[in-house]
């Protein structure tokens, strides 16, 4: 496989603090070791951009959470990587706890342990870095990536087969990794094929020549994704939260760990800080997936009032400097309008997670009467929005997969969408089923469309629904 010029990822210093801490991990082979978790809201660490005032909030960059320790910390490393990574791919940035303290002395694996934290690329206080305002406008750091990462990637990192062609991915990632690569012991009986790039975003492979790290170089258009480099076997669930950002996977101590990043009833304290054996997949792509978790994370910086500097990339692919004020960006990245749980994939049945155990579908529908009322084409999608539905009581309109982006625009005035009396989908969620169903047979949408106004005006009513298990 090729591999490009690798540069740094420096740590802030060579040595580390005095008294520094670090996570312990555990191996997916091995059941009985134990990892460092401790999933609780308030552990998360504020990362704050020293180029606007202090005022307001209007600095925060972005919130990471903090599980690996009790009473919170975060991986030094992972930290840098992801600040790094949306300030344009710099390798000079680095963290100090207050503007006028020292750049923190840490390695790469040590962990953070303060509430927040100031991401530099230079000494200046007045230095207004630009910042990449989401995945699509990222550029992979073909010439500069992190040396940490591609010490991962030996240069003879080759799959013992011929690379299949497409409709054999799967077969093949199954063959291969024969087990789920995450839960390992117990995801050997049913687990999926997941991309670590998103098919979705295969518009964004090409542009930045991510097929140079295929296996199968003959892979193109819609297929570009579907490499056995980029895939992995996961377990459904697991594929699940993988896809909701829930977690990602990251360099710990020169080992490949799973990094929850969202709370879960059970995963995350499963899953989080396990090590885990990875077959021919490839570090830039794991890298890119991190960037593409990350991004979303900046939603909030990006909806503050003040101007922002930005690296958009224009038509010819190349990055430029833009300043943007708040209705620009909103103009200029439909994002901030609505937000996806998952691209990948476009469509998506209605799965119980490891948060909604038992749930079934009749445990969707009010009463029998109710359930005699309800159409019975597309019932399914249906089912699948009265669930959300039933999740929202305080507002039945904000019944986008992400609930809290939804409750954020709300609050900040941003509009739902029309074509939905101003509900908050995005097109990547809910919108996508429903939008394909009205085009497709107006008359079945309108029916649908009533009998969900019916049954839900008001609010949500005692005996709605069986179960208050949450899934977004």
């Amino acid at each position: 496989m090729p591999t490009p010029i690798a540069g740094p990822l420096r740590s802030s210093a060579s040595s580390p603090a005095p008294d520094g801490i670090t996570s312990t991990l555990r191996d997916s082979l091995d059941p009985d070791t134990t990892a460092d978790y401790e999933n609780r809201k308030a552990n998360r660490i504020t990362f704050l951009h020293p180029g606007y005032p202090d005022d307001d909030h209007d600095n925060v960059l972005l919130r990471l959470s903090a599980f690996d320790r009790e009473g919170g910390g975060l991986h030094h490393g992972t930290a840098l990587s992801a600040c790094r990574i949306i300030a344009g791919n710099t390798t000079t940035g680095f963290f100090k706890e207050h503007r006028a303290s020292k750049e923190i002395g840490l390695r790469f694996d040590e962990l953070l342990l303060a509430k927040k934290y100031y991401f530099y690329v230079s000494n200046s206080d007045n230095d207004v870095y630009p910042i990449v305002p989401s995945f699509q406008h990222w550029l992979f750091p073909h010439d500069d990536f992190p040396t940490e990462w591609s010490a991962m990637e030996p240069e003879d990192n080759e799959p013992p087969a011929p690379p299949p062609a497409p409709s054999g991915l799967t077969a093949y990632v199954s063959a291969r990794d024969k087990r789920c690569r995450v839960s390992e012991l117990d995801g050997s009986d049913y687990f999926t094929r997941a991309h670590l790039v998103p098919a979705a975003e295969k518009d964004w492979f090409e542009a930045n020549g991510m097929d140079d790290y295929n296996f199968n170089q003959q892979l193109s258009g819609k297929y570009i994704t579907d490499d056995v480099c980029n895939a992995m076997a996961l377990r459904a669930d697991i594929h699940l939260a993988f896809d909701d950002k829930k977690f990602c996977i990251v360099l710990k101590e020169s080992k490949w760990v799973v990094q929850f990043l969202g709370q879960t009833a059970r995963l995350g304290n499963k899953y989080h800080n396990t090590s885990i054996h990875l077959l021919d997949v490839s570090a830039r792509f794991l890298y890119a997936r991190f960037a593409w978790t990350i991004f979303p994370l900046l939603s909030g910086f990006l909806k503050r009032q003040s101007a922002r500097e930005l690296l958009v990339r224009n038509a010819s692919g190349k990055q430029e400097l833009k300043r943007l004020e708040l209705p620009e960006r909103i103009a200029a990245f439909p994002a901030l309008n609505s937000s996806s749980r998952s691209v990948s994939p476009k469509k998506r049945r209605l799965e119980m997670t490891e948060e909604a155990p038992g749930l079934e579908a009749q445990d969707l529908v009010s009463s029998p009467e109710d359930s005699a009322q309800a159409p019975s084409a597309k019932r399914l999608k249906f089912d699948r929005e009265a669930y959300l539905r039933v999740q929202r009581p305080s507002n039945p309109l904000l019944i986008c997969c992400d609930y809290n982006q939804a409750k954020d625009d709300a609050r900040a005035g941003l509009p739902g969408r029309p074509e939905w009396g101003g509900r908050y989908l995005c097109d990547l969620c809910l919108g996508v089923d429903y939008l394909e169903d009205r085009d497709n047979d107006v008359g079945i949408y309108h029916e649908l469309d009533q009998y969900g106004r019916t049954l839900f005006s008001g609010g949500v009513q005692k005996g709605e629904a069986t179960s208050s298990a949450r899934v977004a």
